[in-house]
């Protein structure tokens, strides 16, 4: 049979050797709208974890979007993956079913003036045609579903002995309608349901004249009626256009590090309720929704679009950025691949263009940052940011944390019971600045600037997270408000204070050469801003 037998194996304990047993990370999921239980799985941390499909009842009137990760704003879909390294509650996110149309069938409705009649020209293969015919007036439907062959090839008459004639057209992906005098406009209309009774017949038209009985129809979402200008033999044409198609990059350069992707959208996606913007990077994934993009968009001569930005961790400006658009969970168009590096050599390319000039000191002092980075995390260090850069280019002026000139103003005015422990940065595409505090009591934290900062329990530390500092805000200080035990008092810290604290410690030079970079960066972004 194949089998293979093992004899004599014996499993010993080694008490000499450090065993420890890894805990399992528990993720749970929670209904929102929804109703039912879905019951907790268990993985190793640091597993890759594929977003399962749902078993909750959706509610009413909507569909199942997709996962809220924890805490965050990030939606994902099912079969994406999420790197686990906690315990985490996933969310059922859903969205009003009106809101969902599926771009990727268009279809025409025409109804006829006596003596009309309809031709279809040129439409692509995986067409298919419905033609709807009500032979009294009463709901008794013959539905007939007509291949592309059969229908470029065919003339459609009115006959009087109907009491209408429709049809509905299922195109395939990227193809839209056309006819002339504007003729042709979308609407809402919406292929009838078929009853289960034997007065509603659903059949295949072949292109050979014969007909095959259907099970079932494929819905559609939406429709296009056609009116006819005369008596006439009227065409209607398909011709290719994408839904979402991109335009064009631009980097970053007001703060934060990342690509901006330039798209033009159909009014499909542009009215979308779940279309959204999928970025892959080495950190993972995150989306961005078209309806949090559509109410600012770009004009550039007479075409608008929109953009979608993905932020780039410092370490990672030489790798690629994957874009890819998605509507009601499918892809949509081309996917897309770009990285800072690219578009920040572009730049320096055509510096002597007035329009890249001024921006060519930025490029260069964001890809000096990116290759210090990569040395102090060593992430991909036989890869630079900055090595096609010339050699003068490479060399960061070496600062002291007197030059920086940002010092740390003490702790005096903090609630009595909490003591400062010191600060970090995280060097993500905006910086994130982590400061610790020790306190018997329960603490929380606001910041007076607006920023948005999170607290988290780590080590013993209660630890404000203050989000979102862009490149040109890295040389001011932020006040943190601190309430202890009903007892509020501050402290103020600047991110360049902890560059002046590195400076002036015994750190590994490859963590200096990082602070000088990112000083760097911080006065060239902004030099950059303020020259307008």
């Amino acid at each position: 049979s194949g089998a293979i037998c093992l004899n004599n194996i014996n499993f010993v304990w080694d008490d000499s050797y450090p065993h420890t047993i890894t805990p399992k990370c528990e993720v749970s999921f929670d209904p929102g709208e929804g109703e039912g239980s879905m019951s907790p799985v268990y993985v190793r941390p640091g597993t890759d974890y594929e977003l399962p499909g749902i078993k909750f009842d959706e509610p009413d009137d909507k569909v199942f979007e997709g996962w809220k990760i924890g805490d965050s704003d990030i939606i994902l879909s099912t079969g994406q993956k999420i790197v686990i390294t906690e315990d985490i509650t996933l969310t059922a996110m859903f969205v009003d079913a009106d809101h969902q149309p599926n771009i990727n069938q268009d279809g025409i409705s025409v109804s006829f003036d006596d003596l009309a009649s309809l031709k279809f020209g040129n439409l692509p293969q995986g067409t298919v045609v419905y033609r709807v015919i009500d032979y009294d007036g009463n709901g008794s439907l013959i539905i007939i579903a007509m291949d592309v062959d059969a229908v470029n090839h065919y003339v459609f008459d009115k006959n009087d002995n109907h009491y209408y004639d429709c049809f509905y057209i299922s195109l395939p992906e990227g193809y839209s309608l056309e006819g002339p005098s504007d003729a042709v406009v979308r609407s809402n209309t919406t292929i009838p349901e078929t009853a289960s009774n034997d007065s509603t017949f659903l059949f295949s038209f072949n292109s050979d004249g014969t007909y095959t009985k259907l099970q079932s129809l494929p819905e559609q979402s939406f429709a296009y009626s056609v009116t006819f200008p005369s008596k006439c033999t009227y065409t209607v044409n398909a011709r290719y256009n994408s839904a979402a198609t991109l335009a064009g990059h631009t980097l970053s350069l007001d703060g934060n590090i990342g690509i901006n992707f330039y798209m033009a959208l159909s009014d499909d996606v542009r009215d979308s309720m779940n279309a959204y913007m999928l970025f892959t990077t080495p950190a993972g994934t995150s989306k961005v929704y078209v309806k949090d993009v559509k109410d600012s968009p770009k004009t550039v001569g007479d075409n608008t679009y929109y953009v979608f930005m993905c932020g780039v961790s410092a370490k990672e400006m030489n790798k690629d950025v994957t874009a890819q658009m998605y509507v009601n969970g499918e892809k949509l168009g081309d996917e897309m691949s770009f990285s800072v590096r690219d578009y920040a050599e572009y730049i320096l390319a055509h510096r002597d263009q007035e329009a890249y000039a001024k921006a060519a000191s930025v490029a260069i002092s964001m890809l000096n940052y990116g290759s210090a980075a990569q040395v102090y995390f060593k992430a991909d260090t036989g890869d630079l940011a900055n090595k096609n850069l010339e050699e003068n280019e490479k060399k960061v002026p070496e600062v002291t944390a007197d030059t920086i000139g940002r010092p740390f103003y003490g702790t005096d005015d903090l609630p009595e019971g909490v003591t400062f422990a010191g600060a970090s940065l995280s060097l993500r595409s905006e910086t994130t600045m982590s400061l610790y505090f020790e306190s018997d009591s329960e603490l929380t934290f606001e910041c007076r600037e607006g920023y948005t900062v999170e607290t988290v329990k780590e080590g013993g530390y209660q630890i404000a997270r203050i989000r979102g500092i862009s490149a040109d805000k890295l040389g001011e200080y932020i006040m943190l408000d601190v309430t202890c035990d009903g007892t509020s008092g501050y402290m103020t810290y600047c991110p360049m204070t902890y560059c002046c604290n590195v400076l002036n410690g015994s750190y590994p030079m490859s963590l200096k050469k990082v602070c000088y970079a990112l000083y760097d960066y911080y006065l060239q972004v902004a030099w950059y801003k303020s020259a307008g």
